[in-house]
This record gives C-alpha cells, sequence and structure tokens, in this order.
C-alpha cells in the first residue's frame, strides 16, 4: 500500500480504519473505525477519494493522545493492583 492510500488511524481511538462498502449504498465505499465503530459521514466512488477525505482532518494527533491518556491509566491502575497485591503477600507470609 503506498503512503496515498495508507489509513491513518482513528481521530477518537487511535484505532485501525478500514474501508468497506456503505451499508445503505453498496456502490459507494466509506471508511470506518474497527475499535469504536466510529464511520466516516461521506460515501466515496473510489477507495483512493475515501482514504484521502478520511486523512484529510485536523485532529489526526488526538485519538493517539487518547490511547496513551488510556494506557497511562490502565499501567496506573496495574500499578495500584501490584502493590495491593504485594501487601497481601507480605501479610500471608
Amino acid at each position: 500500500m503506498s503512503e496515498k492510500n495508507k489509513l491513518l488511524r482513528c481521530p477518537f481511538c487511535g484505532g485501525e480504519a478500514h474501508v468497506t462498502c456503505s451499508p445503505d449504498y453498496p456502490q459507494y465505499r466509506v471508511v470506518s473505525c474497527i475499535s469504536c465503530g466510529l464511520q466516516a459521514q461521506w460515501y466515496h466512488d473510489d477507495e483512493e477519494e475515501a482514504i484521502e477525505h478520511w486523512n484529510t482532518r485536523t485532529s489526526a494527533k488526538n485519538g493517539i493522545l487518547k490511547e496513551l491518556v488510556k494506557i497511562d491509566k490502565d499501567i496506573n491502575e496495574l500499578n495500584e493492583q501490584r502493590k495491593r497485591l504485594s501487601n497481601e503477600l507480605q501479610e500471608v507470609q
């Protein structure tokens, strides 16, 4: 796949996007996110046009930033769980 045809990640969740046929109009192509289900509002005659439109936006970094925030939160929660379990283990010993 050329750089021109490479889909950017979802601007909301950072998930991987893909091009499919529109469920309402099978002759058109539409881009949607595999992770959160976000679907572009635009239908296009061909895949290249759909990709170009999906990739044209101002908030491409937002999805990545949101994913990083989620990962940081998950790491903090796991660290808290690790501390709690470590304390429980010390009490048992």
